[in-house]
């Protein structure tokens, strides 16, 4: 479903820079927008589709970025194989693991907390039997904690990143190595492209922002890669920003042409949303900030 990654480090001043980001790839969905406020927990930003309840990726008050992507080697490959789907008078999406970052985002502050909660519920809402397809969780928060979790049917592995940076392009760096090796070629091309675009981008900031690069030219690089349609610049293979993009299975669980849908950096210091309406190629950004 996307391309994600995350970065920590400090400015040439001793200033802790965090960003965490991604892009969301899907059919033809309405996305929104929002801020959670009000619950017993923490306030949180984020966004979904609309047919899911709970939130794909977010950011809560405190700093604690929740990022998630699809994970999965079961298919379908191919277009002719996309299942008849069941005609409903409305769409009906239940995704435990929008659930499960809601809870996170509204309950935890680091990475050193979240971290065994999602070992201990992912396998009981996730695993094998459940019907959930499997995925990555990106965590990053504002003490410069970079994490990830992989998880799918009853395997989950999680590593945490002392460097402080990390990415995925809906691929498996922890568990599924086999399965991965034997995907068809455009899925591999696809996700490993992508992520070791968004690898570079994280380690280049990681580098560069110590030596002197401000935050803003850092968001305007995130921004840029968040942008980039791919080695043919057609929103293709391998492209981080997808137009109308016909791999099957490479980035949803569906055989469907996708595209990217829009596009979400949080500012993990500033508490910020950065993110487009629409294919950031083609929208505008805008920024959210929590109520005062």
């Amino acid at each position: 479903m996307c391309t994600i990654g995350a970065v920590a480090t400090s400015d040439a001043e001793g200033n802790p820079v965090a960003f965490a980001l991604k892009n969301s790839d899907y059919m033809q969905v309405g996305h929104w927008h929002g801020c959670i406020s009000g619950g017993a927990g923490n306030d949180f930003m984020g966004f979904n589709t609309a047919s899911r309840p709970g939130v794909n990726s977010g950011m809560n008050k405190k700093g604690l970025a929740v990022i998630r992507s699809f994970l999965d080697y079961r298919g379908p490959f191919d277009e002719k194989d996309e299942p008849v789907k069941e005609q409903k008078d409305f769409p009906l999406d239940v995704d435990r693991r929008s659930a499960i970052a809601a809870g996170l985002l509204e309950i935890y502050e680091t990475v050193d907390e979240t971290l065994p909660y999602l070992h201990d519920v992912i396998p009981k809402h996730t695993g094998k039997g459940t019907g959930q397809r499997g995925g990555n969780f990106l965590l990053a928060d504002a003490t410069g904690k970079v994490a990830v979790l992989e998880h799918c049917e009853d395997r989950i592995e999680s590593r945490v990143y002392p460097a402080g940076c990390a990415a995925r392009g809906n691929n498996g760096r922890l568990i599924l190595l086999e399965e991965q090796a034997r995907l068809p070629g455009h899925v591999r091309e696809d996700r490993e492209t992508r992520c070791e675009y968004m690898q570079d981008t994280m380690q280049q900031l990681r580098e560069s922002i110590p030596q002197g690069m401000s935050k803003d030219e850092a968001l305007d690089s995130l921004k840029r890669t968040l942008a980039w349609k791919g080695p043919e610049g057609d929103g293709g293979v391998g492209s981080i920003c997808a137009l109308n993009l016909r791999a099957p299975g490479a980035r949803t669980n569906s055989a469907q042409p996708c595209s990217t849908r829009t596009a979400v950096i949080f500012d993990l210091i500033e508490k910020k949303m950065h993110f487009t309406r629409g294919n950031p190629d083609q929208f505008s950004w805008e920024t959210m900030c929590f109520p005062a």
